[in-house]
């Protein structure tokens, strides 16, 4: 491998560079964990690293999106072509035909262990609307991956309540349905120092758009386990199906290693659909829930040019609304923002805020840190259209 090279595209891209090999006259470059928004520009950045420093009898550059030495996507640019739309101006065509064009992924060869990574940040949680009045907390979190081997990680977040007001927060909300989550008030308040996330995961591609992801252990803040994700994302396409099926016990108000007595089967079955209508997609789960009620959840959200989401959920299941409690069923909006949309820097990090009238047991899903659907959204072709070239596949 190019160090050199190497060192350079990580620099541009954001990304590691797991890999960099020579096949024929194409430079095949490996980036890991290669998530984010702007997966163009920082295609486009590397590229120039290519461009500057591979041999003349290089004619191509393939780009291996990978997650954990996984490999997601894979995306090929001849070098003349990519060259000729920016330093020799031949109109509107040669500008579309520097486009990087999806391609099937390339043999990769065993993956390495990478460097274990971590990062120190702030948080901030409030709570509006009962009757305890405005809560809220600062938080000082601190958040740990440990590669494994090659699709293996570790992972886990400690969390530290470091100024709050919940002396305030005395309301538990009465329940007919077992209490997943209108406990919520004591996995808040019993510890300051507590382990939300403590997991391993195994990820793995089967071929043809068909991936699978493990994992166990303290998988959120109220339920640990083991659980199973699949999902089939085909190229190109504007749909996907999915399918995860989970183990679950609740875990301590504290937040560490011990249990509580409830257990429960948890799953759902997932279709996802871009519409192709201004950026809309939609997204139907059906499947049981937390509480062991079964019924489905309807996701329909936009995504905006700079990478924001805004959507919008509602659950129903076969829970009376008597039963369920005061707000008939579960429903929320959220919307999350890249970091990449207003930092100079490149990031893989998003900004999330969930607003939930009521929190409820009825409906209730698992919190999972990772899912398919995430990691591998280099598969979505939305991800490479700039506003700048409309156009591109």
């Amino acid at each position: 491998m190019d160090a050199k090279a190497a060192e350079a595209i990580a620099q541009q891209t954001g990304w590691q560079v797991h890999g960099l090999r020579e096949e024929a006259d194409t430079w095949i470059v490996e980036l890991n964990n290669a998530q984010g928004f702007s997966l163009p520009e920082r295609i486009d950045r590397g590229m120039r690293v290519v461009h500057e420093l591979a041999p003349s009898h290089i004619r191509s550059a393939q780009f291996v999106l990978m997650q954990q030495g996984v490999p997601i996507s894979s995306r090929q640019i001849e070098r003349a072509t990519w060259a000729d739309a920016r330093y020799a101006w031949q109109g509107q065509a040669a500008r579309h035909a520097s486009a990087p064009v999806p391609v099937e992924l390339p043999q990769t060869p065993k993956a390495k262990t990478n460097a274990p990574s971590g990062s120190l940040g702030f948080g901030y949680q409030q709570h509006l609307g009962g009757p305890d009045g405005y809560l809220y907390a600062l938080n000082a979190t601190a958040q740990g991956q440990w590669p494994l081997w090659q699709g293996a990680w570790a992972q886990g977040t400690l969390n530290a309540r470091v100024f709050d007001n919940y002396g305030n927060y005395h309301y538990t909300a009465p329940s007919n349905l077992p209490r997943v989550r209108t406990f919520v008030r004591e996995y808040l308040t019993s510890e300051r120092l507590t382990l939300p996330l403590a997991q391993v995961n195994q990820l793995n591609h089967w071929g043809d758009g068909l991936y699978s992801l493990v994992y166990a252990g303290a998988l959120e803040s109220m339920f640990a386990g083991v659980g199973a994700e699949f999902l089939w994302r085909p190229l190109g396409e504007r749909w996907a199906i999915g399918a995860d099926m989970n183990r679950l016990a609740q875990r301590d108000f504290d937040q560490r290693f011990s249990l509580r007595d409830y257990r429960v089967n948890s799953g759902h079955v997932t279709a996802y659909w871009d519409t192709g209508w201004k950026g809309t997609e939609a997204k139907l789960l059906i499947g049981q829930y937390l509480a062991g009620d079964r019924g489905a959840t309807l996701e329909v959200s936009r995504r905006f040019d700079n990478g924001t989401r805004m959507g919008a959920w509602v659950t129903k299941t076969n829970v009376s609304s008597a039963t369920f409690g005061e707000g008939s069923f579960d429903k929320g909006v959220f919307i999350s923002i890249p970091f990449d949309a207003f930092l100079n820097a490149w990031s893989t990090a998003t900004a999330s805020l969930v607003w939930q009238p009521l929190i409820r047991d009825g409906g209730a899903r698992l919190n999972k840190s990772q899912t398919l659907w995430s990691l591998t959204n280099s598969r979505d072709e939305r991800e490479w259209l700039t506003k700048t070239n409309p156009d591109q596949p």
